[in-house]
């Protein structure tokens, strides 16, 4: 049987029943979320002409895929966007380190991290990080993906992943602090943002 046939038959559940998702699937789920699309390649790329780019080949990528279930439509877009976003973004080989400004490194005592006293981020704290913070940020809290997951598409390795998370945490914490807060209280803060960002 060859490849278009396959697909055919795929499509017309006669492979073990599922569905797969056409082009036109892809490009009425990108009509129907462009908003929430939208907001989440703004995050990842903090540009709106590199969004509505990320956005564009998300899309053409998307609609060359021939296997995608129709249950992971969404997820599959979603992650189109920030391989998409990744390569726009274009990282270099390796990130130089941040300066924190309260003088704790990266990789320091993190219990003394300050935490945000409501329950707001401001986005604009997050686009305006360094490129390396801004995606990993966005891909491990807001996209909730592993560290692993993360270092294998940025292609660092996972402790870069989880020094650049703690540095994106600290520069993206709001101006009002609680003394002696965790770094599980500001990471349990953008994961309610998360939440408001996907209505």
């Amino acid at each position: 049987m060859n490849i278009g046939l396959r697909r055919g038959a795929r499509r017309n559940g006669l492979a073990g029943g599922a569905d797969y998702a056409t082009p036109e699937e892809f490009e009425r789920l990108f009509d129907s979320q462009q908003g929430s699309l939208l907001r989440l390649a703004l995050l990842l790329t903090g540009s709106p002409e590199k969004a509505e780019k990320s956005l564009n080949h998300a899309l053409r990528d998307c609609g060359l895929s021939s296997s995608v279930s129709m249950d992971w439509v969404l997820p599959w877009a979603r992650r189109a966007i920030v391989r998409s976003a990744i390569q726009l973004v274009g990282l270099p080989d390796s990130a130089p380190p941040i300066k924190i400004m309260n003088g704790d490194s990266a990789g320091g005592n993190i219990q003394g991290m300050p935490a945000a006293t409501s329950f707001h981020v401001d986005v604009s704290s997050v686009q305006t990080l360094p490129d390396l913070e801004r995606l990993v940020i966005v891909m491990t809290i807001l996209e909730r993906m592993s560290i692993q997951d993360c270092a294998l598409l940025l292609a660092r390795s996972p402790k870069e992943v989880c020094d650049a998370q703690k540095r994106a945490i600290r520069l993206s914490a709001p101006a009002a602090h609680v003394p002696n807060a965790s770094f599980k209280d500001v990471a349990a803060e953008l994961d309610i943002y998360a939440r408001l960002v996907e209505n």
